[in-house]
């Protein structure tokens, strides 16, 4: 089943179409033989689920608001929800439109080309065996711990293994987004930017 790539579409599943996906992949010399090179299926398949860990994992954390309810997928978006006034930092600069880190206007209408490429890099991950959207067991930093009443002696004993509770961070992917969202997966919530006045 061909991928819907239309922004704001109510059955969007993609925000890049297979082609840019090849033709990405072909660029940064990633060989898709064994990878559905000969059936488009595969690749379909991965890039739903690289969609799916992008809209999932940066729900909260996109910038903007969706620029309407019925679209399926978290893009395109719009700096202001209904009647709302988005003033830009400091400088109280109201505008009708998002900005990405680099300070370039983007549409609500808009799927950014980064978001594109990051959806292509998650994807290149999903076709390469990493699970996008692993389940994972929450580990406990502390295992265990002792008391010894006379003389006082505490002893605490902690699971090496707690950092595997910890999602996996999807570097490339974080790095093309800066600017698309506020934060990342796994960190705190919110973010600024400092400007010299």
């Amino acid at each position: 089943m061909a991928l819907t790539v239309t922004p704001g579409s109510s059955s969007a599943d993609s925000y890049g179409t297979l082609a840019e996906f090849q033709t990405y992949a072909a660029s940064i010399a990633f060989d898709l033989t064994g990878f559905g090179a000969g059936d488009d299926q595969e690749q379909e398949v991965a890039m739903r689920k690289a969609v799916h860990y992008l809209d999932r994992a940066y729900m909260s954390r996109w910038i903007g608001y969706r620029s309407s309810k019925t679209q399926a997928l978290e893009w395109p978006r719009r700096s202001f929800r209904d009647d709302e006034t988005f003033i830009q930092g400091a400088r109280n600069v109201a505008f009708s439109g998002l900005v990405d880190g680099s300070g370039f206007d983007i549409d609500d209408d808009e799927i950014p080309d980064r978001l594109k490429t990051a959806q292509f890099e998650a994807a290149i991950l999903s076709l390469g065996g990493t699970d996008l959207n692993p389940t994972v067991t929450r580990g406990s930093l502390l295992a265990g711990e002792t008391a010894k009443a006379g003389p006082v002696s505490v002893t605490s004993t902690f699971n090496n293994s707690a950092g595997d509770s910890v999602r996996s961070r999807l570097l490339t992917v974080e790095g093309l987004l800066e600017g698309l969202s506020n934060s990342t997966p796994g960190s705190s919530m919110g973010g600024g930017r400092v400007f010299r006045g």
